[in-house]
């Protein structure tokens, strides 16, 4: 019996890896549970990882945990902050998928900052 694969992404357009599926839907909620609570360093995030998942996962967590962290950017899930270290955090989305810096930067730009509704097909609605 296959197990089923999932070829991953990367953020600079990198060819990505083969890995299992069930190894990557592992080690995704892993990543996006200790994020949730707060916004974590390269380090502080591989510890979590490692502490959380070192009895229970069968593979190099490192390896695997640095394959999924490089998709779930590509795919932005997750995000990397600008601030000096760098971390990691949860990238904010709206209830339609959309990533809230952007949207507020391209209204900004678009409408002086004045903010625009939208319908449930994202077509803003004029008054």
């Amino acid at each position: 019996m296959t197990q089923e694969k999932i070829l991953t992404k990367h953020p600079l357009g990198k060819r990505g890896k083969n890995i299992s599926r069930q190894k990557y839907d592992a080690l995704k909620r892993a990543i996006l549970s200790v994020l949730q609570k707060r916004e974590l360093t390269h380090t502080q995030l591989f510890t979590q990882l490692t502490k959380n998942l070192t009895s229970k996962f069968p593979g190099n967590v490192s390896w695997y945990g640095e394959t999924v962290k490089l998709d779930l950017e590509a795919r932005k899930i997750i995000e990397r902050t600008s601030s000096k270290p760098q971390k990691y955090r949860l990238k904010k989305n709206d209830h339609y998928g959309n990533d809230i810096n952007r949207t507020n930067q391209l209204r900004g730009k678009r409408n002086s900052g004045a903010l625009s509704t939208f319908d449930g097909n994202q077509r803003p609605i004029t008054a």
